[in-house]
């Protein structure tokens, strides 16, 4: 998560911060950072958005290398068409 904070825009993780952890209202972090609650609202919606995504990300590489470690095993063989239906849904979730 930590590393996955770090990739926001300064913006994006300043409102994200602020709102999340400490706990503060759309209002009072405008006033801090001398913007509108509106942009308060809409950088904390980005930061969600491209959290979400790195993070999906993440879990998706730590599947694969432990499938591949053998730790997870799916029962599939590396050229089964389910294999790569399943791979195909996880892109297509991973962008939406």
């Amino acid at each position: 998560m930590h590393s996955a904070l770090k990739q926001l825009p300064l913006g994006c993780r300043s409102v994200f911060l602020l709102f999340e952890i400490g706990g503060y209202k759309h209002d009072e972090i405008a006033q801090l950072l001398g913007c509108s609650s509106g942009t308060s609202k809409s950088q904390l919606h980005r930061a969600r958005m491209k959290l979400r995504g790195l993070l999906r990300l993440r879990l998706v590489a730590l599947a694969q290398k432990s499938e591949r470690r053998g730790l997870i095993h799916t029962g599939l063989q590396p050229g089964d068409p389910q294999r790569r239906e399943i791979k195909t849904v996880s892109t297509v979730s991973l962008s939406g």
